[in-house]
């Protein structure tokens, strides 16, 4: 099934049978790790396949925890992982709050510059972030949300398939509102939905008004 996400190329999601565009953010929605997981494992294993640049922003799981869960799963392709043209694993303070505190603007920067090596490479990019930083003691975490908003901005721009977990049994009711506010698009057990919530401009002028653009 192939849901229009954008007007860039087909992407093939490796799950459900899946195709959207590249130049699309996702939030995926778990209450299981497994859950969690069979989406996660499923996305990359197409990826790839297809020469990706694959990402994966992890809190709770190690680098050595990804990497047996990988090569469980696919083990033909275990040997991706050693390659970081090919498979780039982060820890999330590394990636969103190195010292401590969370500033969008150099997230975003960061973020640029890959996408547009990517993209100068004639390649795509497949991002998964986990977001259970938030829930930590970080200076700047009240961000997250006015800097996915924004995100929806910058995204369409590239040929990337980004994904940001969200673990339903964490974060409150409230906060996942803000999520479908700012995501168009929901993975959810396997299935994606148009969220009909979804109105980041409106999320932005409501909560943060202040907030300004990123790039």
């Amino acid at each position: 099934m192939h849901i229009e996400t954008s007007n860039q190329p087909p992407c093939e999601l490796g799950f459900g049978g899946y195709t959207c565009n590249w130049g699309t953010h996702f939030c995926g929605l778990y209450e299981t790790d497994a859950e969690r997981d069979d989406m996660l494992y499923a996305f990359f294993a197409q990826g790839a396949l297809g020469g990706d640049l694959q990402v994966y922003s992890h809190i709770e799981d190690t680098d050595e925890r990804v990497r047996a869960e990988w090569a469980r799963r696919s083990p033909e392709l275990s040997a991706l992982l050693d390659d970081p043209g090919r498979f780039l694993l982060f820890a999330a303070r590394s990636l969103y709050h190195p010292q401590g505190v969370f500033r969008p603007r150099e997230v975003v920067a960061g973020w640029l510059e890959l996408l547009g090596r990517v993209a100068a490479e004639g390649r795509n990019a497949r991002v998964v972030a986990d977001t259970e930083w938030a829930l930590r003691d970080v200076r700047g975490r009240e961000l997250l949300l006015p800097y996915e908003a924004c995100l929806n901005e910058i995204i369409p721009a590239y040929p990337v398939a980004a994904t940001c977990f969200y673990d339903l049994r964490r974060f409150s009711g409230q906060t996942i509102m803000g999520v479908l506010r700012t995501h168009r698009f929901t993975i959810s057990q396997g299935t994606i939905v148009e969220n009909p919530y979804y109105d980041p401009a409106g999320w932005l002028a409501a909560n943060a008004p202040d907030f300004p653009p990123l790039t």
